[in-house]
C-alpha cells in the first residue's frame, strides 16, 4: 500500500508530535517570562517613583507650606517659593507629570495647596476640594495621627500598586509623602 492510502509513517508523526510540544513549551516560558519582565518592569518604576519623592519632600519648605491657608495666599510669597520649589521637582525628572500639595481638613476632606498644573485654566486653587480615590492616599493619611504623637517617626513614602490609564491614553502611577513641619505636625502631602 502507498503512503496515501495508509497515512503517514511514524516516525513522521512523531516528529510532528515533538514540533507541536516544542511549540507548546516555547510559547508558555515566553508568556512567563513576559509576565516576569513586566512585573519587573513595574517594581523598578514604583521604586523611581519612591526615590524622586523621598529626594523631594525635603525639598518643599514645610513652614512656609504651612502659611498657605486662604485662596487669596496664592498671590503671596510664601506660595511663590513653595511653587517654584515643587516646579523644579517638575522639571528634574522627565518622568514626572504633575506634582501638587494638598492638606487633610478636620472633617477628613482633603483640599489643593500648590499645584504646578502648567495650564492656568486648570490649575487647582488653594482651597479647592481634592477627590481621594485612591486607597494608598487613605493608607497614609490613617498614619498622620501617629506621626503628630510621634515626630520621631518617619513615615516613608505611599506608591500605588498599579498603573492607571487616563481617557487620553497616558499610564500614569502616583505617590504620596507627608510634608511635616519642623515641631512634627503635618501640614500636607506631596
Amino acid at each position: 500500500m502507498s503512503k496515501t492510502t495508509r497515512g503517514y509513517s511514524l516516525s513522521v508523526k512523531l516528529t510532528a508530535a515533538y514540533s507541536v510540544l516544542i511549540l507548546l513549551v516555547s510559547s508558555v516560558l515566553t508568556l512567563s517570562l513576559y509576565f516576569e519582565l513586566r512585573a519587573t518592569q513595574r517594581s523598578a518604576i514604583r521604586e523611581r517613583l519612591h526615590d524622586i519623592i523621598s529626594f523631594a519632600v525635603p525639598l518643599v519648605d514645610s513652614d512656609y507650606h504651612g502659611l498657605i491657608i486662604t485662596p487669596q495666599d496664592q498671590n503671596g510669597a510664601y506660595y511663590e517659593i513653595v511653587f517654584s520649589r515643587l516646579k523644579s521637582i517638575e522639571t528634574t525628572s522627565k518622568a514626572i507629570n504633575r506634582v501638587y500639595t494638598i492638606r487633610p481638613q478636620k472633617d477628613g476632606s482633603l483640599i489643593y495647596i500648590v499645584d504646578t498644573t502648567p495650564n492656568l485654566t486648570k490649575r487647582a486653587k488653594v482651597g479647592q476640594n481634592y477627590q481621594n480615590n485612591s486607597p494608598w492616599l487613605t493608607q497614609l493619611l490613617q498614619t498622620i495621627d501617629t506621626v503628630e504623637t510621634t515626630s520621631s517617626q518617619v513615615v516613608k513614602p505611599v506608591i500605588e500598586d498599579g498603573l492607571y490609564t487616563r481617557e487620553s491614553g497616558e499610564v500614569l502611577l502616583r505617590g504620596y509623602a507627608l510634608i511635616i513641619d519642623q515641631f512634627g505636625h503635618v501640614n500636607g502631602i506631596l
